[in-house]
């Protein structure tokens, strides 16, 4: 399979097309990767010849305000003036849409940094607290509390002996 890549700018003039050869569209499994400067995306489905792709960038928010600046300059009447102002203030509300969202992702993203940040804090906190019980271990009460639990363990495991030793036949 082959495509031809041609790029149509603002003003409707078409470049020369780039004629591009892929594998065989069995052996992409349905899929075609298209890379272009700064896009890459992948074409799936049912293709056949004389199908074709439009891709039209978002414009950013100070090319609308530079479009907004140059229709309002440019108008030749109140009536048009009108119209640039409010195509620029809808494109103006669209941008601001735009950076509301990624700024909600961003706090996200932030929101979740500073939890991972706090609970490493805290890992921090409990392991040097940890270490410190460790190394500030007076070892005298400690081997006393040692001797201690071990004397309690002994009497219990002689007073279970005891007790599996105990039968009805032993009161008879």
């Amino acid at each position: 399979m082959s495509y031809d890549l041609t790029e149509t700018t603002a003003a409707g003039v078409t470049l020369p097309a780039v004629p591009t050869t892929e594998p065989d569209y069995a052996s992409t499994q349905g899929t075609i990767p298209i890379n272009l400067p700064g896009l890459s995306l992948t074409l799936s489905g049912s293709l056949s010849a004389g199908d074709s792709l439009s891709i039209t960038p978002n414009p950013s928010v100070f090319s609308v305000l530079d479009n907004a600046i140059k229709n309002i300059k440019e108008a030749t009447n109140n009536n048009a003036a009108a119209q640039a102002v409010g195509q620029a203030l809808h494109n103006i509300d669209i941008g601001m849409e735009r950076i509301s969202a990624v700024r909600g992702q961003a706090g996200d993203l932030l929101n979740r940094a500073d939890r991972i940040s706090a609970n490493q804090e805290g890992r921090s906190i409990q392991l040097e607290a940890d270490r410190s019980r460790a190394e500030d271990l007076d070892m005298i009460q400690g081997i006393s509390d040692f001797n201690n639990q071990q004397t309690g363990y002994q009497a219990a495991l002689q007073t279970y002996a005891k007790v599996q030793q105990l039968s009805l036949f032993n009161f008879i």
